[in-house]
């Protein structure tokens, strides 16, 4: 008997282990979150392939829809000088950011609804006040060049007194440069991050 409980114990301790392991394992997969894409508008892979379009940035060099594949893109419509809607879009902006962490895919392209006052500086000022700090773009352009892609984004722009009155909305690009998720402003930051996750994962 003594020697059939020598043998048992053993086994009924790894058998412990092991369960603990399995419950372990389950818990964390279940407090994972879930890489689906998330948003007001969400597209199937390649059914809306991103308006094209070739700006200027901050730095002066030529930005493309095409130089952007590869990348999960985020792209915007803001004014650097608004004092309402655009920083609260900014600030949403930085904490998708921070929720993706240091290694985040995110690439942050955001285009010039003001192109009168709109400068390299005072994009530099926004994205700081608002806290972006991962990678991210600011587009320039006259009017007429901005025009067409304001509209290709269903973008309506009105100059209003002392402000500019324009479509609030975040579009989220795949690696193949296809449209995924279609976001209204204000946007939920955790819902664009899942989002964003799921669509660095091939999804």
């Amino acid at each position: 008997m003594r020697r059939i409980l020598l043998v048992l114990l053993p086994l009924a301790m790894v058998m412990v282990v092991v369960a603990i392991r399995q419950r372990r394992a389950t818990s964390s997969r279940a407090a994972a979150p879930l890489a689906v894409l998330r948003g007001t508008e969400v597209f199937p892979r390649g059914v809306h392939p991103a308006p094209a379009f070739a700006l200027h940035d901050q730095t002066g060099a030529v930005v493309s829809t095409r130089g952007l594949r590869g990348q999960v893109v985020a792209i915007t419509f803001l004014d650097s000088h608004c004092v309402l809607e655009c920083p609260v879009a900014g600030r949403a902006l930085a904490a998708t950011q921070r929720l993706l962490g240091s290694h985040s895919p995110l690439h942050l392209v955001v285009i010039s609804v003001n192109p009168r006052h709109d400068t390299p500086g005072s994009a530099r000022t926004f994205t700081r006040e608002a806290g972006i700090a991962g990678p991210w773009l600011w587009l320039f352009g006259t009017h007429r060049r901005l025009a067409p892609v304001w509209a290709e984004y269903g973008i309506q722009v009105q100059p209003s007194r002392g402000d500019i009155v324009h479509t609030p909305a975040v579009y989220l690009l795949d690696q193949r440069g296809s449209i995924r998720v279609a976001d209204a402003v204000p946007f939920i930051p955790r819902q664009l991050a899942e989002s964003v996750r799921a669509l660095a994962l091939g999804k």
